[in-house]
């Protein structure tokens, strides 16, 4: 995006008299770009990222736990709790996941917005 954005100038200055270097080309990398952030905004790369980072961090304490026999791994069914817990953690994992995904309104208003640019 900041490379196709920082070409626009660029191109139309060294293009000279020739048209489509002078105004396609820029033209297209700019609604690319465009569309490239509206795009980005509902993706949320950052959110996810830092979503599975600490789901690892809890899988990595059970596992902790588990290995240390710390409560409420410490009886007989240990086996059965760890894959209770996992289990737990991975629905609770799929609900905040969808709470990333965009709705239809919100494509929906993205690409009418992206229509108007």
């Amino acid at each position: 995006m900041t490379l196709s954005t920082a070409f626009v100038p660029v191109l139309i200055f060294a293009s000279g008299d020739i048209f489509w270097l002078g105004k396609i080309v820029p033209s297209v990398l700019a609604a690319g770009s465009a569309a490239l952030v509206a795009l980005n905004q509902f993706d949320r790369p950052h959110q996810r990222w830092v979503l599975y980072r600490r789901y690892e961090r809890l899988v990595q304490a059970e596992g902790k736990r588990y290995r240390f026999r710390v409560a409420p791994y410490d009886g007989d069914d240990r086996d059965t709790q760890l894959g209770r817990t996992i289990a737990q953690l991975e629905i609770d994992l799929q609900s905040e996941w969808e709470g990333l995904i965009p709705s239809r309104n919100e494509l929906a208003s993205a690409a009418s917005s992206i229509g108007r640019q």
